[in-house]
């Protein structure tokens, strides 16, 4: 695993102690434009992916980085890139593909899954996989027991952006289960200067609005919290995976300070990335250390 020592060096040297990485989706499109054909995949046996998976996860774990496993359900089979457009796995994707979340659930090495954004008819007619609730609390929360953090893949990419606006594509992935959403905010377009205030005031204007509740924000923010203070989510069976190395990392940086805080009610912290405006929006293009929670004016 010399290549995840180099990585987890690397981001540790930057001040990054959180890895979007690896991908468990199975090879079983060769020619699948996002996976199979930039050889991002272990190969096309879940067993062998599993393995390779928790090498990577605990070599990340020893220099100080925490993975993240991608792209839930399963990408492997797309006949075309979500990079660039709608996706669609109905007639491609198998049960088999979800193997390797079971069996990384089973030994302690998931504390982060990122969503694919593949539509599956069969999983639900209607949104592809990150704005899908059947797919991140039917079937991962509730069918396979995951209790950890939900990551979005980048919210920039064609297969939201060219079917769903800004608003909606927030609402309804906060909704189905995800806790951070990711914005690269590098898409064609250009780069977006105020997309962090426009995310935040939409998801603000969502809560008010009622279309979000206080609750499922909360309920994200205890995820976070717990996964930052454990390194591992909550009820998992294995140990902690980065608190040998947690002190040291947190004490030898500190947090940028971003403005004051969102409001929320006394009592409640504040987990949230360093260098990002709000607790559930972490731009991918700008990855950084983990802080601790702090405690919010009531």
């Amino acid at each position: 695993m010399a290549a995840a020592r180099r990585t987890a060096a690397t981001l540790q040297a930057a001040g990054v102690n959180v890895n979007f990485a690896p991908v468990v989706d199975l090879n079983l499109n060769r020619r699948s434009p996002a996976i199979g054909a930039l050889e991002r995949s272990f190969g096309a046996d879940p067993s062998l992916v599993s393995r390779h998976a928790a090498l990577t996860m605990e070599t990340l774990r020893s220099g100080g980085v925490l993975g993240c496993l991608k792209h839930f359900p399963g990408h492997g089979s797309a006949q075309a890139d979500s990079h660039l457009g709608f996706t669609d796995v109905t007639h491609t994707w198998r049960e088999i593909e979800l193997e390797p979340y079971r069996e990384l659930l089973r030994s302690g090495h998931c504390p982060m899954v990122m969503s694919a954004h593949v539509f599956n008819r069969s999983l639900d007619p209607d949104y592809p996989a990150t704005l899908s609730k059947a797919t991140l609390e039917g079937l991962l929360r509730r069918r396979l027991g995951f209790a950890g953090v939900v990551v979005t893949d980048d919210l920039g990419m064609g297969a939201i952006t060219t079917r769903f606006d800004l608003e909606t594509t927030i609402e309804k992935s906060v909704n189905a289960g995800a806790d951070v959403l990711l914005f690269g905010n590098n898409n064609p377009a250009g780069f977006d200067p105020d997309l962090g205030r426009k995310v935040h005031q939409a998801l603000a204007r969502l809560v008010k609005d009622g279309r979000i509740s206080r609750g499922r924000i909360q309920a994200s923010l205890e995820r976070i919290r717990r996964l930052k203070e454990n390194g591992r989510p909550p009820g998992s069976r294995s140990g902690n995976p980065v608190q040998a190395t947690r002190a040291a990392a947190l004490s030898s940086r500190k947090c940028a300070k971003d403005g004051p805080p969102d409001q929320l009610p006394s009592g409640h912290e504040e987990s949230r990335p360093c260098h990002t405006p709000r607790a559930l929006t972490a731009p991918a293009s700008r990855p950084s250390a983990l802080c601790r929670p702090r405690k919010l004016a009531a």
